[in-house]
């Protein structure tokens, strides 16, 4: 009885076969595709086929390889030297076997393209670092278990993540040959650089310094080029601004080297940085100049570049995406739009309004000016602007930690910028953009990834300051609920463009009155999902009492519940946790329940719109005013058939109900998801839209 060949074990090796012959039987584009990968191992190549496709008689004519012309024949295996190795690609059965015999019969390895299960040794599909890279001389071999074309896929991959410097291809060991070179092939890199060093002092190879422009601060912004240097750099001389989160990412091997400076304060001189750059490129390092936004806009990467060149050290720029666009395209606004402007000028305010109005002195009066490090001389700056003739009126965005979790924008006029960045507390980094495109905004929101749908679109393009959002939640005597309020409000700060308050119906300060002191009138959202008494009756007792305070009056918002963002959170929770979806797991949005059972059966009935969208069954349970979470989970097992019952706390946040909710999941034998709606960026989306949705219903028609 014949063992099956198995296709998806066998040994892998390496073959070097530098300098040793090899045989290819075949005359078609397989036999040329064999050709080129023998020749690029350095192997002696003879081609045996009656005639030969037009690639390889071009490689023919170059000497590359030698043609045997005519059918194969034993002979050829042996002379005029034995073969080392053997492709056949005739791609006629009979004599493709003919040859795997004949290989057999004398020990050489042949490998068949016709059928790989009747092969001795089989071509993987080859993924090579290409030259000059991080990932040069990194040589990945994959096989599909007899699949060639998932061998295939698999190897593409491999080399689009080698390509981006996403996979650890950084060298550690330098290659050494001759004499010196043992069993392993090779040596510490460190060590290395230390032998090299000669009497002068330095080494005798000159490394390489990369001036790359890590983009505004997400480390998803960094280019594909500025990844792949960064996987080779022997050393990184990092800033304050650049994506920092892209250094726990290094090999332990790399030195990092913190050049950062803030408003102020520069512990290390921009000459000493230049310095740092050179005397490691000179110890045969390779060196990344890490920074924020792009090198070369006012990033003084032409100083470290024309620094380096002066001292013969190779440097390379990796351009980046540039904070002065990128920021404010964050945060809805496009630095030009058709109708309002067709240019910006972008200037450092670091020095107060001299380089702003210099770069404005030749641009038209509509240009949107876009001003870097200015915060702390936005007064001066602001001044000197009216001056010099812009609108008091005109526009004005305070962007801060653009692209980060921390982002904020605070949207006001020209004559009211510097007042308003001290009572909000607008700090550095900030981009600030001058200009009638900020209006934009009003529209757009934030734009900074997909969660924030309809952020900051209640702005008003008249309105000099956005509107202030007061979150009302009910309380509770448990802190963990306070928290979880303040964590849903920390989300909806970096999407609301106004000031965002909390308040308390019941049992926690500050109360709404309390709150709308410090405030000239908003909208209030309440953090409540159902429509039941505290909706009706609450809430608006809660917003006239802040009416009456008398400085400006207050737009209230529906419930937040039932909607597909809050569907959407639920998904987020699933998600963190590890759960995808799976059509034999019910879905349980386990509420805490209401005297208003037609609400908790309303969440139900849109719950089950999700239904089918690779899950199971979507319901609802409650702890009061609807069914038990037991009871739902014994109908969907019998009913439904369901082999799994996962429960996602339908509530803004933790406390003593979520604590009676694990409970109850317990003892009916499902699966508490952990976590609350209040943790994910889908709630404060939804806060987001119902207050903008308010304020556009109470404005007048025209």
């Amino acid at each position: 009885m014949t063992t099956p060949r198995r296709l998806d074990g066998g040994y892998p090796v390496t073959l070097d076969l530098a300098g040793r012959r090899t045989l290819v039987v075949g005359g078609g584009p397989v036999a040329a595709r064999r050709a080129r990968g023998l020749l690029a191992a350095d192997a002696l190549v003879d081609v045996v086929a009656p005639q030969l496709q037009a690639e390889l008689l071009t490689l023919v004519r170059g000497g590359e390889i030698r043609w045997l012309q005519g059918e194969f024949e034993v002979s050829h295996l042996v002379e005029p030297v034995p073969a080392w190795f053997v492709h056949t690609a005739t791609g006629v059965g009979d004599v493709d076997a003919a040859v795997a015999r004949a290989c057999k019969e004398r020990g050489v390895w042949c490998v068949r393209a016709d059928d790989g299960g009747a092969s001795a040794a089989w071509t993987p599909a080859v993924a090579r670092g290409l030259r000059d890279t991080a990932a040069e001389g990194v040589t990945v071999a994959v096989t599909g278990g007899g699949d060639p074309r998932r061998a295939v896929a698999v190897r593409d991959a491999i080399s689009a993540a080698m390509a981006s410097g996403s996979l650890p291809v950084r060298r550690v060991r330098l290659p050494i040959t001759g004499a010196g070179a043992g069993a392993s092939g090779g040596v510490d890199a460190g060590t290395a650089a230390a032998v090299a060093e000669g009497t002068t002092g330095r080494a005798a190879r000159v490394g390489r310094v990369w001036l790359v422009g890590g983009g505004p601060g997400d480390p998803g912004l960094i280019t594909v080029r500025g990844r792949e240097v960064l996987e080779r750099a022997d050393v990184v001389v990092a800033d304050r601004l650049g994506p920092r989160q892209l250094l726990d990412d290094l090999d332990p091997g790399v030195d990092v080297i913190d050049v950062g400076k803030t408003p102020g304060h520069h512990p290390i001189s921009q000459e000493r940085i230049n310095e740092i750059l050179v005397e490691q490129a000179l110890l045969g390092r390779d060196v990344v100049r890490l920074k924020g936004g792009d090198p070369f806009v006012l990033g003084r990467g032409g100083e470290e570049a024309l620094h380096c060149v002066a001292h013969g050290v190779p440097v390379e720029v990796v351009p980046g995406v540039t904070a002065a666009v990128s920021v404010p395209a964050a945060a809805g606004i496009p630095v030009t739009h058709r109708g309002i402007t067709a240019s910006f000028v972008v200037a450092s305010a670091h020095d107060g309004a001299t380089a702003a109005l210099d770069a404005l002195r030749d641009a038209p009066v509509t240009s949107t000016l876009v001003l870097l490090m200015g915060v702390t001389t936005l007064r001066s700056t602001a001044a000197r602007l009216v001056a010099a003739g812009r609108s008091p009126q005109t526009p004005v965005a305070l962007i801060e930690s653009g692209w980060t979790d921390d982002q904020r924008t605070t949207v006001t006029t020209l004559e009211k910028a510097a007042d308003v960045a001290e009572q909000e507390h607008v700090g550095s980094p900030a981009v600030i953009v001058v200009g009638d495109v900020v209006s934009v905004r009003a529209e757009l929101g934030d734009l900074r990834g997909v969660d924030a749908v309809g952020a900051g679109s209640a702005v008003a393009a008249s309105a000099p300051v956005a509107p202030s959002l007061v979150l009302l939640a009910h309380g509770s005597p448990d802190p963990r609920h306070a928290e979880g309020v303040e964590r849903v409000a920390g989300h909806v700060r970096r999407a609301w463009a106004g000031a965002v308050r909390t308040a308390y119906l019941d049992h926690h300060p500050p109360t709404p009155a309390e709150v709308a002191e410090g405030l000239s009138g908003g909208v209030v959202v309440p953090l409540l999902l159902t429509t039941a008494h505290h909706v009706r009756v609450d809430v608006p007792a809660a917003a006239a009492s802040m009416d009456a305070v008398g400085r400006g009056g207050y737009v209230v918002a529906g419930a937040l519940g039932p909607d597909e963002l809050l569907f959407r959170s639920c998904e987020d929770l699933l998600g963190a946790a590890g759960f995808a979806p799976d059509p034999t797991s019910a879905v349980v949005l386990f509420a805490g329940g209401s005297s208003d059972r037609e609400a908790i059966a309303a969440i139900g009935a849109a719950a089950q719109g999700r239904t089918g969208r690779g899950w199971g069954p979507w319901t609802v349970a409650a702890l009061a005013g609807g069914d038990s979470v037991a009871t739902v989970a014994a109908r969907l097992r019998a009913v439904e058939g369901v082999e799994r019952v996962l429960v996602v706390s339908y509530m803004i946040a933790d406390g003593v109900l979520r604590d009676r909710m694990v409970d109850q999941v317990a003892e009916a034998g499902a699966t508490m998801v952990p976590g609350t709606l209040g943790d994910t960026p889908s709630l404060a989306a939804l806060v987001t839209r119902r207050a903008a949705a308010a304020l556009a219903a109470s404005r007048p028609r025209q």
